[in-house]
């Protein structure tokens, strides 16, 4: 696209928090890259020519058809995304005036209006929580009418789609900001230059660090510089790994018992997507989602997450009954906004707790109805999800509606079952391999009954007794009688609760 050229321009960028007003005028930094510098950010090229430049630099083809452009674009993404160091970008890119705007007060936001009109073509991004100040919102929406005749874009930055309706119906139009895949975060770390130093495999590091924004990218950048010169040496790849391992997060291997759960997992999960031209040359396709179902805190969520760190994908959790809305078309409004939050994230794992809320068996409710298929809807087409992959966990799997667990949406039930004695005294063991303890005889507990969650509340409950008999020493141990103790504690616990249940 061919942009007017804009002489005399100065490139400029005004910080506007209100209590400060016109105060602060700087000029973008002379070290900010220009946006087609920012090979991460192609895919929002055509968004950009399309909303911000012929809106903004060729409104005389609008006009020239007595139509005038749109003044108001938003431009969603979630917090540390990106969203200011994009639209920077794009002004030193195309020599335009940006004044960032945080929305604080209707007389600061008079001012930063007017400050515009001196400032053409400009860019004005307003940040703020628009939910909570209604006032502000219809000011800037005077604001906005009264420069229509002028070259000067509104940007409203926002975390989610879920605005107040008088937002909305300022405009239609949206960028939305990705969270980076891993293409992405490798080109990022190129373009902080680490690609030209040696014994450096950025793809790797990217591989390893999914979910990770430009500005954690920028900080893992950091830490492994600060620990090359703490170590006196030049820059390696260890020094990033370091810094990962020190964010370690939970693998397969901490998780106590559930052995034949976990060769599952690593057979319809872990190894198709090792090994697979062995699993294609066999017909078998990528497993597109698994149930884990069984009673409670054994594991089903920790499970769920070790399956998302073993993939290298984001994890989105999700409470069923959280997503249970009184109004008409919330809760499916809200289910179609969380597969795309997905979508946009991928690859990611998607992971439903007590999905038998949202997925029971349908009848005679309409709500329930409405929700069940659309969740279906959601789920079928691999094709659809693309990267997405979903776990459910439910403590009743005989509430679920059967067509939830037919091959294509759940192709895998896995039952998570209470342990046994053994794989108890396995939990127990991962439990307090970090904590002094005396030569416990782990065999000899009573621990009938517990779940895993149980055994680790256990644990914690010993930790207190020790330290309450012995917090002024210096090497509290965990002795045999502390987690008889405990024991003795939580069975109590369940006792009373109980027989509460009954009484209520």
């Amino acid at each position: 696209m061919s942009v007017p050229s804009q002489k005399n321009v100065r490139t400029r960028i005004t910080e506007m928090y209100m209590k400060e007003h016109l105060k602060n005028v700087n000029k973008i930094e002379e070290k900010h890259p220009k946006f087609s510098d920012l090979s991460y950010l192609t895919y929002l090229k055509q968004d950009v020519e399309k909303y911000i430049l012929n809106p903004l630099l060729r409104s005389d083809v609008f006009q020239n058809y007595n139509i005038m452009p749109f003044k108001t674009v938003l431009l969603n993404g979630i917090k540390s995304v990106g969203k200011r160091f994009f639209l920077k970008s794009i002004c030193l890119e195309y020599q335009l005036n940006f004044l960032d705007v945080f929305l604080e007060d209707e007389k600061g936001l008079k001012d930063c209006f007017r400050k515009c009109l001196d400032m053409e073509p400009c860019l004005i991004y307003l940040n703020g929580n628009f939910d909570e100040k209604e006032k502000l919102v219809y000011e800037m929406i005077r604001c906005i009418e009264k420069i229509e005749n002028h070259k000067i874009l509104v940007i409203l930055g926002c975390k989610s789609k879920n605005l107040p309706e008088n937002i909305l119906k300022l405009t239609s139009h949206m960028i939305n900001m990705r969270i980076p895949n891993e293409n992405d975060r490798f080109e990022i770390l190129e373009s902080f230059k680490m690609n030209n130093i040696k014994n450096i495999n950025l793809k790797e590091i990217a591989k390893l660090t999914p979910g990770f924004l430009p500005k954690e990218l920028h900080e893992l950048c950091v830490s492994a510089i600060s620990e090359s010169v703490f170590q006196k040496r030049d820059l390696q790849q260890i020094d990033f790994l370091i810094h990962l391992q020190s964010q370690r997060k939970i693998s397969l291997d901490d998780i106590g018992a559930l052995e034949k759960v976990k060769e599952e997992i690593r057979m319809n999960v872990v190894l198709p997507l090792e090994y697979p031209e062995k699993f294609r040359r066999m017909g078998i396709e990528r497993t597109s989602g698994i149930l884990l179902y069984g009673p409670p805190g054994c594991g089903k969520t920790m499970l769920a997450k070790a399956i998302s760190n073993m993939l290298y994908c984001n994890f989105i959790s999700i409470s069923g009954p959280e997503l249970i809305n009184k109004y008409v078309g919330d809760t499916e409004k809200e289910l179609r906004e969380i597969f795309n939050r997905a979508k946009n994230q991928e690859p990611c794992v998607l992971f439903f707790d007590e999905i038998d809320s949202l997925c029971s068996k349908r009848g005679n409710n309409e709500f329930q109805t409405r929700v069940v298929n659309q969740i279906l809807t959601l789920m079928d087409g691999i094709d659809e999800k693309g990267k997405v992959f979903i776990i459910g966990a439910t403590n009743r799997i005989h509430a679920l509606d059967k067509a939830v667990i037919r091959p294509g949406r759940f192709d895998k039930v896995l039952e998570v079952p209470l342990p046994s004695k053994n794989e108890r005294i396995d939990i127990l063991l991962k439990c307090i391999r970090n904590i002094p303890t005396d030569n416990i005889p782990c065999e000899k507990f009573d621990l009938d009954g517990f779940s895993g969650a149980d055994i680790a509340g256990m644990v914690r409950e010993a930790a207190m007794i020790a330290l309450k008999e012995n917090f002024h020493e210096d090497n509290i141990i965990l002795r045999e009688h502390h987690f008889i103790q405990a024991i003795k504690n939580m069975k109590t616990r369940s006792e009373s609760i109980s027989q509460f249940e009954l009484i209520s």
